[in-house]
């Protein structure tokens, strides 16, 4: 038993402050903000596919999937926010 909380309050950390420091990052505007998306999103994605692959995939409730698709989108978002800030701006003409 002392196991198991052990491994729920590593997950609780990895994936509660994660997104929370991302969510920070991205209140300040800071430019480290969109990697953290990509990195909050990817891990998401990674434990959503882990957790089917070892528990298999539970339709009722649908949450597995609706947290897949937002790992998805989260990583899409930081990708598009990487590029926009990571292009070279036009001079003036």
């Amino acid at each position: 038993m002392a196991g198991s909380s052990v491994v729920y309050l590593l997950v609780g950390v990895k994936y509660g402050l994660g997104p929370l420091a991302a969510a920070v990052l991205t209140w300040r505007r800071h430019r480290l903000a969109p990697l953290l998306a990509c990195a909050t999103g990817g891990a998401l994605i990674v434990w959503v596919a882990v957790e089917i692959a070892i528990v298999g995939y539970s339709n009722e409730p649908p949450l597995q999937a609706l947290y897949l698709a937002l790992g998805v989108v989260i990583v899409l978002v930081g990708v598009r926010w990487l590029r926009q800030t990571r292009s070279p701006s036009p001079g003036p003409t």
